[in-house]
């Protein structure tokens, strides 16, 4: 019955491609794709430009997927699996600006983590003004475009506490490094970068 539905809204809604790549793909599709690489002081756990990647990241992005989102996922707990310590750790999405989160409704990478048991926390860190999209910029001026655009909100959260600063994608990391200074100063135990994707 589900099979047959699903047919009849395809042929009135034809899906989207990355869509279409999504739904063929298992948790150990993606577990698979489990490939960690360093990326300057950032871990990144697997490639962008491998399509599956690149499909999930544009479908938990932008079309609020939660097949994607939910597969995505698996990419974490992996990493756990391998890295125990992190689970101790908190982790703290890269936040949305006020006026994108509005426009989009949702912030991709906390959905991503909302899949997993690990403790995350969303109040912690926000994202003082809004940026142009790092994606439209050349490399040279993201730095610049970010620079200032986080604060702590909490900052005795920090205190002597490891933390995760979790991201979608990085190419030249300079959202994560953002972040990161504006958490340094509150004397965290350590910080550790991450991204699903580069």
């Amino acid at each position: 019955m589900h099979d047959l539905l699903t047919y009849i809204i395809d042929s009135i809604f034809p899906p989207r491609a990355d869509d279409l790549l999504v739904r063929t793909l298992s948790p150990e599709h993606v577990t698979s794709r489990y490939a960690p690489h360093a990326v300057q002081e950032i871990l990144a756990l697997s490639v962008f430009h491998d399509p599956h990647i690149r499909a999930l990241i544009h479908e938990a992005k932008y079309e609020r997927n939660k097949n994607a989102q939910r597969l995505l996922s698996t990419l974490l707990r992996e990493h756990f699996k391998k890295h125990p310590r992190l689970t101790d750790a908190v982790w703290i999405p890269i936040p949305l600006s006020a006026s994108r989160m509005r426009e989009r409704g949702y912030n991709q990478v906390e959905s991503v983590l909302a899949n997993t048991p690990l403790p995350y926390d969303t109040t912690i860190l926000t994202r003082t003004r809004d940026t142009k999209r790092q994606t439209e910029l050349p490399k040279d001026a993201r730095l610049a475009n970010v620079h200032g655009a986080f604060t702590c909100t909490k900052p005795d959260s920090l205190y002597q506490k490891n933390i995760v600063l979790l991201d979608d994608v990085v190419t030249t990391g300079a959202t994560l490094m953002a972040a990161k200074q504006a958490i340094l100063e509150h004397n965290p135990a350590s910080i550790t970068l991450i991204a699903l994707a580069h």
